[in-house]
């Protein structure tokens, strides 16, 4: 039972979030390996919550579900939850002790508060708005899965690193009527809700995509953290790709680096 929570992870990121996949990969051991699959597929859970539901309740109750359940994994390391998101949990609390959890609790706290601001469809104003954004939902995960203290991370690596699995989503987002793009560099683009809401490449899109990028730029100071080195080199390959292609996240070309898994293995 406890290789098959860690293997249901493992298949989970391989089929649907290829990116954290790959950066699980570069962990130092087996060990770390399958507690970075546990939380990076708890990630993915809830990332999804808004694309999952259409009633705003629903989704809170989904994300109440996840509290509730890694309150119970401080003492019990196998909680009793039923379908694919009791493994999720079970993999989180076999990985984990009381003491981890509760450490730790502010960060995934953190995490489920952003997700509920997903469910409110609301854009962020401006692009500091976005850059807050994106910087609660990405900075507690690097720094769980990494270990390293929040502000000991290079400044802007979360957002980067959030913008672009953003932008890789928006056909996604748009698809289900989500949208995080802010509304003051909508308008300078030209980009209504009509035409984001088309779910189909747009000059006005790749426009408003280009004037954010220079707003999360990839921080170019070394991290003590090979994983968060990873992280970095894999958000500016991917950075580079979408520019290539006039950042178009509907064109599949834009979507995946070649070779990346090799490119990254031969990053130092």
């Amino acid at each position: 039972m406890t290789a098959h929570c860690f293997e249901y992870c493992r298949m989970l990121l391989r089929n649907s979030d290829p990116d954290l996949y790959l950066l699980s990969l570069f962990a130092s051991s087996d060990e770390a390996r399958k507690r970075l699959w546990a939380l990076f597929a708890f990630y993915h859970d809830i990332e999804r919550v808004r694309l999952a539901v259409t009633d705003t309740h629903m989704g809170l109750i989904r994300l109440q579900w996840w509290r509730e359940t890694l309150e119970a994994a401080k003492t019990d390391p196998g909680p009793a939850r039923a379908g694919r998101y009791g493994e999720i949990a079970r993999a989180l609390a076999l990985y984990g002790n009381a003491d981890d959890f509760a450490e730790n609790a502010g960060l995934y706290e953190r995490l489920l508060v952003a997700r509920e601001f997903d469910l409110e469809d609301t854009p962020p104003a401006d692009e500091e708005g976005l850059g807050l954004y994106l910087k609660e939902n990405t900075a507690p995960l690097l720094a769980l899965a990494s270990g390293e203290k929040e502000e000991a991370m290079a400044d802007g690596l979360a957002r980067a690193f959030g913008f672009i699995r953003m932008v890789r989503a928006v056909p996604l987002r748009a698809r289900a009527g989500a949208c995080l793009l802010p509304r003051s560099v909508m308008e300078e683009s030209g980009l209504t809700q009509e035409i984001y809401g088309s779910a189909r490449y747009s000059n006005e899109l790749s426009l408003c995509l280009k004037n954010l990028k220079k707003y999360y730029d990839i921080p170019k100071e070394k991290m003590n953290s090979g994983l968060l080195q990873k992280c970095a080199a894999m958000t500016d390959l991917q950075a580079r790709r979408l520019a290539r292609f006039g950042w178009n996240p509907y064109d599949p070309r834009a979507r995946t680096a070649p070779f990346l898994a090799a490119r990254l293995a031969l990053f130092h």
